[in-house]
């Protein structure tokens, strides 16, 4: 069955928040709201799905309802038992969005003004950045993936574009060699990881996490081709509910997870202050500190903006 050969990814990326079993997630306690919108042979899906899902996600479907009718048309609209249903979930605290899309040249273009505005057309670097823009003014955290483009700069992945979204790189917590000779030491990037700077020329992305031979959770019978062998000392090797994969889709839910910790401690946070505390304590390795004059031009930021993101210092920063 081919679906059952390409699915895991959300259950790997959920475990990785949350999981509360012999593994436990960064923050076990968080209540999920899970979206789906990906599946089937390869992950694939629709725009209008994932659209619909951003939006869902800060409880006013029609948030986006204009975005979907430009894009799609009338006949795709939210009908009016989505926009119930959206209504009945409630707005989450954070969204965690492990995915990145990305043509075969440079990083998709956004306009952030035209998230706003009564445009008529949005660009598909605009499809979804835009409703990210959109639940970010609304009050929700967006953790999105950078994308696993790399190691070029400019590889950024939509709608890890988005200027509002908190934007994560795949960094690695250990050294690492690779098939074909690539390599990643402590706190760099891995090199499939996309780099910045957007099409535009904006810092991204934001920070970067541990992406890199992670384990989490896996789905009871699907296929586990995609599983990467784990580190000798990892207790959960050979163990069939588990699974080790990489990527930025790994590192975002890390960073979700810290996002989940920091509100549990200061529920009034908001989206701008938690990205600001996020980069604020990150881990710099090399480049421009966060918040000094040559940080959104120093090149090296384009590889994990304003470093790995330090969990701790981050939680511990919050008032």
């Amino acid at each position: 069955d081919q679906n059952l050969r390409y699915g895991g990814h959300g259950t790997h990326v959920a475990s990785t928040i949350a999981g509360n079993g012999a593994l436990k997630g960064v923050a076990p306690d968080a209540k999920l709201i899970i979206f789906k919108t990906l599946g089937g042979f390869k992950g694939g899906g629709s725009t209008v799905g994932r659209i619909k899902a951003i939006g869902c996600a800060t409880g006013v479907l029609s948030n986006v309802g204009d975005i979907v009718i430009k894009h799609a048309g009338t006949a795709n609209a939210p009908t009016m038992a989505e926009i119930n249903k959206c209504s009945a979930l409630g707005k989450a605290d954070v969204m965690s969005l492990s995915l990145a899309l990305r043509g075969t040249g440079p990083s998709p273009a956004y306009d952030p003004t035209k998230c706003d505005s009564s445009a008529t057309t949005f660009s598909e670097g605009e499809l979804l950045s835009c409703p990210i823009d959109r639940a970010v003014k609304n009050g929700v955290v967006a953790v999105v993936a950078a994308g696993n483009f790399g190691p070029n700069q400019g590889t950024i992945g939509n709608p890890g574009t988005s200027v509002k979204a908190i934007t994560v790189g795949n960094s690695c917590d250990r050294d690492f060699n690779f098939q074909g000779g690539a390599s990643c030491a402590v706190d760099g990037l891995a090199p499939s990881s996309s780099r910045g700077p957007t099409t535009e020329g904006r810092m991204k992305p934001d920070v970067a996490a541990p992406g890199t031979f992670i384990t989490a959770a896996w789905p009871s019978g699907v296929d586990r081709v995609k599983c990467q062998r784990a580190v000798t000392s990892d207790p959960f090797k050979d163990d069939v509910k588990y699974c080790t994969i990489s990527g930025t889709s790994m590192a975002t839910p890390h960073v979700s997870g810290v996002v989940a910790l920091m509100l549990q401690k200061n529920n009034g946070l908001t989206p701008e202050q938690i990205k600001d505390i996020l980069m604020r304590t990150a881990k710099n390795v090399g480049g421009a500190a966060f918040g000094t004059a040559g940080y959104e031009t120093d090149p090296v930021n384009f590889n994990d903006g304003a470093g790995r993101v330090n969990a701790r210092a981050a939680v511990d920063a919050v008032q």
